[in-house]
């Protein structure tokens, strides 16, 4: 979707549509399950601005109070998350974990690449990852295009691997026994008019992808809408994670080789980087 000004947004929210986790039998805060469970508390807290009660947190999360309460009272003894008046919001050592993970080269090295697009061009540009439990794709961060009318979607927000941009390129340097379960599996549904659901396009699709290094998407989850997306390469041959450019087709349509030339360029110098190589001895 674009917009003028700031008004609506493309989808809503991960924390309204991705908070809840599927329910398990059984299991208790010592079993296998609560690592799992431990993170999505920490993120469902960060996600809500903090300040959620035990009976929110279990509501969310389909977690029993008794099980969740052990485990809220771990966390809070570890300084993971403070508890007043009922409410749960993060702890010291949550916060120093952030600190942490911003300092590690990874995170420091997409944020300047996503501004270096954004500068460039001046649309809309996103860095996304592969949700693998979901088969899905996540916009991980975004810098919103400043012009009037623009591509908008949130931080957090998911869409499936078959019909953006995003998702394509990743899907592409899946294990092709990966993708064939995918398209064997996946409820691939016509949400507009130029989606593609046919499964061996979408094959042959995924293969030009492979050779080109790149996706473009015209029009297939959201109508007037143009997404152009290179793989990032965290190591050699694996691929979860892609840098993106959504822009409305008005403008993206006569500039589509130099967007595509663009996120390719700056997926294969994040790549670099994220291998410890210099691209200019690549």
């Amino acid at each position: 979707m674009f917009s003028q000004g700031c008004q609506s947004r493309d989808i809503m929210s991960k924390k309204t549509e991705n908070s809840k986790a599927v329910a398990t039998e059984g299991s208790d805060a010592s079993g296998p399950r609560s690592p799992t469970r431990t993170l999505r508390i920490l993120e469902l807290i960060a996600e809500n601005n903090n300040n959620l009660t035990l009976a929110q947190v279990s509501q969310h999360l389909s977690i029993p109070k008794t099980s969740l309460l052990s485990l809220l009272r771990s966390l809070v003894a570890q300084n993971y998350l403070i508890s007043q008046d009922g409410k749960y919001r993060l702890g010291s050592a949550t916060y120093r974990l952030m600190f942490m993970v911003n300092r590690n080269p990874f995170v420091r090295t997409i944020r300047p690449a996503l501004e270096r697009v954004a500068q460039s061009i001046g649309e809309t540009v996103s860095f996304c990852m592969l949700d693998a439990s979901k088969r899905e794709v996540e916009y991980s961060d975004i810098i919103e295009s400043a012009r009037s009318i623009r591509y908008v979607v949130d931080v957090g927000t998911t869409r499936p691997l078959y019909c953006v941009a995003a998702g394509l390129v990743i899907l592409a340097w899946q294990d092709p026994k990966w993708i064939e379960n995918y398209l064997n599996t996946a409820l691939l549904k016509q949400i507009t008019a130029a989606t593609i659901i046919d499964k061996a396009s979408i094959t042959e699709r995924l293969s030009d992808i492979r050779t080109k290094g790149y996706a473009i998407s015209a029009g297939e989850f959201s109508d007037d809408v143009f997404g152009f997306a290179a793989p990032v390469f965290s190591h050699p041959g694996q691929v979860s994670f892609s840098i993106g450019i959504g822009a409305p087709s008005v403008r993206a349509f006569s500039r589509k080789e130099e967007y595509a030339k663009v996120v390719r360029d700056e997926a294969a110098a994040i790549s670099l980087a994220l291998q410890g190589r210099d691209s200019s001895n690549s």
